[in-house]
């Protein structure tokens, strides 16, 4: 697809669930606020984005320029990307503090000043993380490469390599998902010890309240329950190698580190190195916490966005469809009935930025947007699709389509998951799964590394399983090559 200046759209992440306005603006408004720009110290910062349809794309020769950029600062200060990977990941733990300490106060006896004074804080400081979500994406898509090709210099076994480059692209432990492994592992042994049940199911109550916002998505209501934890908790309990795997899974996932300094002494890297190494892991640390410490702080301000709501005169569904701007001016000046029915279509709209330039599109608009967008993708759609191995297997399965969070329910234990790319709340349908397929991603993907912890075969960045393959169709996914085989097509599932 190509913008008006002729440049390719570039598709950064497909989820399929498109985000509320207010959600999305945020990244718009960081964008304008230059923070990519302060933030690195550098020249660049983007003038074109866009997001609808549950995608976000930026231009391709703005991505170069990112890149290229972020590579000179690099040059010139060695160990800056890796300082500011730490920086980016203490933004979210400062949001996540000011929001349990905002979450103290009672909204409504605030007056519209005061308000709108904690309004502009808490979008201050979300344009702020949400500006710099992509940058682990961008940076996996050229310090991968070089991470490979270390290794690949100074072990020449194919089989080494394979397990040197799966200790490096292993997170350490820390992770709010790994936590929740260990919670749900706890639980497990108390329920097999059945200890007391009002403290075990209080106990339950506080996992949901802890790792809610691992599965939540922006501005949604929890949505770990006590009796879907509890199922969970049962279910492992009676099955003495679902409570094997889980230990087995906790113990590789805490001597992550270790095994990867063994892996640093015995390929004998260089500073210089072990450096670019430990960026890629720092940066793939902060961005797989990220979603933890933001919905966790929407999930704590949720009051405030409903006095607001109240204040406007409008529903909680329909305030988060007002952009940023909307809130402040709807604050002060009376709504329409107009905006508000204009509200209820923006859940299937778009925002878009050309050079600088924000507008909203819906309904008719929308269409036209489209309309004059030129697919130029020449991918050879065949039966075999071509991906990167992200742990290594081989299987058959029937394939199940993962387009939106809310069809994690309907995977069946053994079906070939294919996402356009994975986040933490589709971990539920990963653990289900036999095989996992993406469109997205690198080895450092969300994907790659949640399809380690389980070890199960992971086949990323196909770009088009999405799109070839079908739900019920049967495929043969050889991790190990990074070939998927439509074997035969089925019939789609309703």
């Amino acid at each position: 697809m190509k913008s008006k200046n002729n440049s390719t759209w570039q598709t950064i992440t497909v989820s399929g669930t498109h985000h509320p306005i207010l959600f999305i603006d945020t990244v718009f408004n960081g964008y304008q606020k230059k923070v990519i720009k302060r933030f690195f110290e550098i020249q660049f910062n983007p003038s074109y984005y866009r997001q609808y349809a549950g995608a976000r794309w930026w231009l391709d020769g703005e991505i170069d320029s990112y890149i290229k950029s972020l590579k000179q600062a690099e040059l010139h200060t060695p160990g800056f990307l890796l300082r500011k990977a730490n920086q980016y990941y203490a933004l979210n733990k400062v949001f996540l503090s000011w929001s349990k300490k905002q979450s103290s106060h009672d909204f409504r006896k605030f007056d519209t000043e005061a308000l709108l004074k904690v309004f502009s804080a808490f979008i201050e400081k979300l344009s702020a993380i949400n500006a710099l979500v992509y940058t682990a994406i961008f940076l996996d898509k050229f310090y991968t490469d070089q991470v490979i090709d270390i290794v690949n210099t100074k072990e020449t076994d194919p089989e080494r390599q394979r397990d040197y480059l799966g200790k490096i692209f292993t997170i350490d432990w820390g992770l709010k998902s790994h936590f929740e492994k260990q919670s749900i592992l706890k639980l497990v042994e108390q329920l097999v010890l059945n200890t007391n049940r009002k403290d075990f199911f209080l106990k339950i109550r506080k996992h949901c309240e802890r790792f809610g916002p691992v599965h939540m998505m922006p501005f949604q209501h929890n949505p770990l329950t006590v009796s879907k934890v509890y199922r969970e908790v049962k279910t492992i309990s009676k099955d003495s190698n679902k409570r094997a795997k889980l230990k087995n899974e906790i113990e590789v996932l805490k001597k992550a580190k270790y095994s990867f300094l063994r892996v640093v002494h015995s390929l004998k890297l260089s500073r210089t190195e072990r450096l670019k190494i430990q960026t890629l892991r720092s940066w793939t640390f902060a961005a797989n916490d990220d979603d933890f410490f933001v919905m966790g702080s929407l999930w704590l301000l949720n009051d405030l966005f409903l006095e607001l709501a109240k204040r406007i005169g409008i529903s909680f569904e329909d305030f988060i469809q007002l952009r940023i701007d909307e809130v402040r001016h709807f604050l002060v000046s009376p709504i329409t009935k107009k905006v508000i029915e204009n509200l209820k279509i923006r859940k299937k709209s778009a925002l878009v930025m050309e050079n600088n330039h924000i507008f909203l599109l819906s309904g008719r608009e929308l269409m036209a947007y489209q309309k004059r967008e030129v697919n130029v993708s020449n991918e050879n759609i065949g039966e075999e699709i071509i991906g990167t191995s992200a742990f290594l297997g081989k299987v058959k399965g029937k394939v199940f389509i993962l387009k939106s969070i809310y069809e994690i329910s309907r995977i069946k234990k053994g079906e070939v998951l294919v996402a356009p790319y994975t986040y933490p709340a589709v971990v539920i349908a990963m653990q289900k799964a036999s095989a996992i397929i993406t469109d997205q991603g690198g080895l450092l993907s969300h994907a790659a590394i949640v399809a380690r912890e389980l070890k199960k075969p992971c086949i990323i960045g196909t770009k088009i399983a999405t799109k070839v393959l079908k739900d019920g169709d049967v495929v043969e996914v050889d991790a190990v090559r990074g070939v998927v085989t439509l074997l035969q097509r089925g019939r789609a599932v309703s």
